[in-house]
Order: C-alpha cells, then structure tokens, then sequence
C-alpha cells in the first residue's frame, strides 16, 4: 500500500520525491515511488459558487435582491483546476493508496486548499499533515519523520473557511449594490476596499501638502579628525530632542547671536552597538526595487520569481 502526498505547487511535489523517494518515476500530473506517490494542486482548484447556482434569477444584478445570503454556500471546481481536480481525484480513490498527507503550504489558505480537494472528490483516506516552513532537505526529512495529526490543523481549516465565505458574502452584496447605485463596475472586498481607501486617503494628503520654510542652527566644529557640523537642537526635561528648527530666519539668528565663538564641545559620549548583517530581501523588498529601477509591477516582478523559483 501507498502514502499519496498532495503539496500546493509542482515544484514542492518535486522536491519532496527527490528526498523521500529518490528516483520516483516522473508522470504528466504526479511522481511515483515505491512506497509513496506524490502530486499538487495548482493552488485553488475548488472556489465558491456563483450567486445564480442559488437561484437563476441572481444573473441580473438588481438591488431588490439583496443581501444574497444563502443558509450554507457551496462549492465548484474551478474551470482552470478540473483537469489537475480530475487527477486527483483518480489517485485518491486508486485501491493502493491507503494514507494521505497534506503537504500544502504551511497557513490558512494552503489549509484550505487541501480541505476543498479533500471534500470536493468525496474522500476517505486517513490524512496527516506535513508542515513546513521550507524545503531544503533538512527540513523535509525532519518533517516527515515527525507527521502531524490532520486534527491538530482544524481550527486552521475553520479560519480559513471564514475568511474565504465572508469574502464572498461582502464581495457578492457590496459589489451589486454599488455597481447599481452607481450605474457602473465596481468591485468592492472586505480586504481590496479598506487597502485601496488607506492608498487613496495617504495620496490626498500628499496632493494636500503644503511645503513650510524652517530655519536651523547649523556651526563648524574642528577636530582632530577634521571639521565636522553640528545642529542646534532643543532638548526635552528627559534628554530627548524637542525640535531642530525654527519658522522664522529671526528667530534661528537670535539662538545664533548668543552662541559662543569660539564654542568647545563639552563632553562626547559613545556608545557601541551591534548590528545584525541586514537579512535577504523578502518578496516585497524585491518587488518595491524592481519598480523603483525598472518599472516593473507587483504582478510581473512576482510571475518571474516564481519561474526562477520553479525552474
């Protein structure tokens, strides 16, 4: 009998066979071993229904009609994960498999993603959980030998089964109520809405900015290093800087007209620290700098690191 191991992505599935069923034999949607067969998902392959397969009449868009709010949502295959729900769908009832670990990506949705295909191809199959927070071989070996209850990972799978039905129950309601109202598209979530409004709010306040001219303080200070520059700067009852500037030229040059000259600096403190080495970029750093050198969107910047990241 077999273990059937369902990651998230081809890639996984491939690392995963490599370490622990080397020489596992490539197939079109799946590699298999000896003792262990391994295949994905392609990400969602399983995604809420349409409001019209609750009732027909939800095809046009009428406010009359709302709130949508069926007692229990349902779900479909989605049309770009048939083939690959098909194929695992096959494997899972194949009379050899015997146990199947959920390999998905370690959070909610990858939690989800694997909950959807288990139910959606009715299956029965004893599950445990493989979690990992990378693939390096190490990890996957140390993973493996310690396989989590599925169990363990419900209260995961009921989160992520939340987000995703309130997603669609604000999506669905808000979306037609507004593209109504407003006789025109538009879209409205319950995470793109908020996140667009904190864009839209912080991009009106930089149209409104209003540029102040301040003054500072600024001397020359000779050392035995060579001259250097320090700013005046007011300090707060508990050491801390209160304000290094001014809003009028008289002011700045009245503080200026009492300083003394020469001026000698008091005393100097310092302190040592110790800086970790900066860490490797994560996907935002490199997707902010491939815009800012290149031009390149969010999406674009994150297609080519997963193909580099596959191949």
């Amino acid at each position: 009998m077999k273990t059937l191991v369902i990651a998230e992505k081809p890639s996984v599935a491939r690392d995963l066979a490599k370490v622990l069923s080397p020489g596992a034999e490539r197939h079109a949607s799946y590699w298999e071993g000896p003792r262990i067969v391994f295949s994905w998902a392609l990400g969602h392959l399983v995604g809420l229904s349409d409001a019209s397969a609750y009732n027909p009449r939800y095809r046009t868009w009428r406010l009359e009609d709302l709130p949508i709010a069926p007692a229990s949502l349902t779900y479909r295959p989605l049309p770009t994960g048939r083939e690959q729900l098909a194929v695992l769908g096959r494997l899972l009832h194949r009379p050899d498999i015997a146990e199947l670990v959920n390999a998905c990506d370690a959070g909610r949705e990858g939690e989800l993603i694997f909950r959807l295909i288990y139910q959606e191809t009715g299956a029965a199959l004893p599950v445990k959980r493989l979690w990992l927070s990378e693939t390096t071989p190490d990890a996957i070996r140390a993973g493996w030998e310690h396989l989590r209850p599925a169990s363990e990972f419900d209260r995961l799978g009921d989160a992520a089964l939340a987000r995703a039905e309130a997603d669609w129950l604000v999506g669905i309601n808000a979306t037609r109520a507004f593209s109504v109202r407003h006789r025109d598209k538009l879209t409205i979530g319950r995470v793109q809405t908020p996140t667009l409004a904190l864009v839209v709010r912080r991009d009106l306040e930089i149209r409104a900015f209003v540029p102040e001219r301040f003054y500072q303080v600024v001397a020359s200070f000779e050392s035995p290093s060579g001259p250097y520059l320090g700013l005046w700067v007011k300090l707060s009852a508990t050491g801390t800087v209160e304000t290094d500037r001014f809003s009028t030229r008289e002011e700045a040059a009245a503080v200026a007209a009492h300083a003394p000259t020469p001026a000698t600096v008091a005393s100097v403190r310092q302190t040592p620290q110790k800086l970790q080495p900066p860490l490797l970029p994560n996907l935002s750093d490199v997707q902010r700098e491939a815009n800012r050198r290149f031009g390149l969107p969010a999406a674009k910047t994150l297609s080519l690191a997963q193909a580099l990241y596959e191949a």
